[in-house]
């Protein structure tokens, strides 16, 4: 593996790592929940209370995911995108280093 040259290149390939992680962690985390939603010999009656379950469970894992990895894009160390607003209205805009990911 090459040597990062630049410390935001570092930071980028750290928190990258840290992300696939949250992601691996996330994906664990689902498979546990609808593996006992689904086989958790629940009462035939809470079908409907279980299917609710299951997909808040889904949903917000998949919410808090882009949540975190917009966060790391728009503001955190590895961030490329530079948002701004006021009185003028709103502004995206992307500043780097130079250097690709």
């Amino acid at each position: 593996m090459i040597p990062p040259s630049t410390f935001a290149e570092s930071e980028r390939r750290y928190f990258g790592r840290w992300m696939i992680g949250a992601g691996v962690c996330y994906g664990i985390a689902a498979i546990a929940a609808g593996s006992l939603i689904v086989w958790g010999n629940w009462p035939p009656e809470l079908a409907k209370l279980r299917l609710i379950a299951l997909w808040s469970a889904m949903g917000g894992a998949v919410l808090g995911s882009i949540a975190v990895t917009i966060a790391m894009a728009v503001g955190g160390p590895v961030g490329r995108f530079s948002v701004r607003a006021g009185k003028d209205g709103a502004e995206l805009s992307a500043e780097g280093d130079g250097n690709a990911a």
